[in-house]
């Protein structure tokens, strides 16, 4: 984790928020989905700009613009940073959009432009990782994953309000 963070608390909170509340429980999802039979596709964006800071990742909902091909759209730019809507973001973006295009039509992403990309299964856990060079990973972070999971019940309550603390909602 060291090499993601900096061993900036902040971000590390954030990291582990982020696991704890938004990716294992995403993961558990796709597991239960692939495993009802439906083919299922798991990705994290991980384009991080300079915009929300080093060490931060990408923000809720930062996927959108390259999901559409909106990265051109007012307030995207101050959303990303000039990184976010540069050259290389809008590679990122057509093949992004092309994949979901492709999903949309098909339901397949086996070869989408964003490269191999296997459904998920419980077993292979593969995960599109979306960045500059995006790949998909078999066990992306399961061991981190798997310990949220195996200890989903005695984290809960103490890390549901790590958001309120290191991000506190102006009111």
């Amino acid at each position: 984790m060291a090499e993601r963070t900096g061993n900036d608390t902040a971000v590390i909170a954030r990291l582990i928020a982020t696991e704890h509340g938004w990716t294992e429980p995403a993961r558990r999802l796709a597991a239960a989905h692939a495993s009802s039979g439906g083919r299922t596709y798991l990705y994290e964006f991980a384009w991080g700009g300079p915009a929300r800071g080093e060490g931060v990742g990408a923000a809720h909902l930062a996927d959108l613009p390259y999901f559409f091909g909106n990265l051109h759209q007012p307030g995207v730019t101050e959303f990303l940073g000039d990184d976010g809507t540069g050259p290389a973001a809008a590679e990122v973006a057509r093949q992004v959009s092309s994949a979901v295009a492709q999903f949309v039509t098909s339901g397949d992403l086996t070869g989408s432009a964003l490269g191999r990309w296997p459904a998920f299964t419980p077993d292979d856990r593969v995960t599109m990782v979306m960045d500059r060079q995006s790949a998909a990973i078999t066990g992306h972070i399961a061991e981190r994953l798997d310990f949220w999971e195996a200890h989903r019940a005695d984290t809960a309550a103490p890390l549901d309000s790590i958001g309120e603390t290191v991000n506190p909602v102006q009111g």
